[in-house]
């Protein structure tokens, strides 16, 4: 079977090129065992994508032993989210102003 990617050296920093696309991605590294690596793992999500699904579910498992008893519920409550908002909002601009704008009369 043909690899999907292919790994080539542009001055000095390893990029890889989808064969199918012929689009080049930079892997941001001058290391050839590491490019390598990155390689051969792009090429392997296209070769076995059910077992890709396992490993995944095996590594949040690893870090959650809980996760596969979760429901969605558990999941969205603001409980459990890790990160604390800051009070900083996103930049302005017109997609986010109408949702993050506090509607004036409405007494929460």
């Amino acid at each position: 079977m043909k690899s999907r990617f292919i790994l080539f050296r542009r001055a000095r920093v390893y990029d890889c090129e989808d064969t199918t696309a012929r689009k080049q991605t930079g892997l941001k590294t001058e290391d050839k065992a590491e490019a390598l690596a990155l390689l051969h793992a792009r090429n392997e999500s296209f070769r076995r994508t059910r077992l890709n699904v396992q490993i995944a579910r095996a590594y949040l498992t690893a870090g959650d032993p809980n996760m596969s008893a979760r429901i969605w519920q558990a999941v969205t409550h603001p409980g459990i989210l890790v990160r604390k908002f800051d009070g900083r909002l996103p930049p302005k601009d017109q997609s986010h102003e109408t949702i993050h704008r506090p509607r004036r009369g409405i007494e929460e």
